[in-house]
């Protein structure tokens, strides 16, 4: 990445009832023993709708246009369920899900909407909030166990609007800041 570019996503941020939700849920897995690895701070917490990769400066402008365009009605979520992403059978992500019907529906019009300047997504859209970044578990037969039998509060929230953000990634980890906010309209 260099000045001329910006790494950027865009996403729901969640609220702080749901980030005390999750980092308790996160030190309760770490407090345990049950994996390697690093929570995320419950301050970078979010639903990426879509990532958006390194772009030119001149190429904000154009996204922020397309964005401002969109239109939907706010919604609400409900916390779902932990849950683990594997690769080559490796546990690499703990994850919790955001449960809404209008989700999906908002990220494919922002991947469809931006089609001319970012490729649409192949892989289908998951909503998801990575709590973990897992380096190794030593039992996946426990580890699996016990993310079925955690059961996170079922807190609900409002979504008023979702944000284009800036990840800059540094030594201790990515530094998150809103780039520009987009308010869906009340329903």
């Amino acid at each position: 990445m260099s000045d001329l570019t910006k790494r950027l996503f865009i996403a729901i941020n969640v609220p702080h009832e749901i980030q005390l939700e999750a980092s308790e849920a996160c030190s309760y897995f770490t407090h345990k023993g049950l994996f390697k690895g690093r929570c995320i701070p419950a301050e970078n917490l979010h639903l990426t709708l879509k990532f958006l990769g390194d772009l030119e400066l001149d190429q904000i402008p154009m996204i922020h246009e397309i964005l401002s365009k969109i239109s939907m009605h706010s919604f609400t979520i409900t916390l779902g369920n932990l849950g683990a992403f594997t690769t080559n059978h490796i546990i690499k992500i703990l994850y919790f899900d955001l449960i809404s019907h209008w989700l999906p529906e908002l990220a494919r019009t922002i991947d469809y909407a931006l089609e001319p300047i970012v490729p649409r997504e192949e892989r289908p859209f998951v909503s998801h909030v990575t709590l973990a970044r897992i380096k190794s578990v030593a039992d996946k037969n426990h580890f699996f166990k016990e993310v079925e039998r955690y059961h996170m509060q079922k807190l609900q929230f409002k979504v008023t609007e979702f944000v284009l953000m800036e990840s800059v990634l540094t030594s201790e980890g990515p530094l998150y800041k809103i780039v520009e906010r987009y308010p869906l309209r009340a329903s």
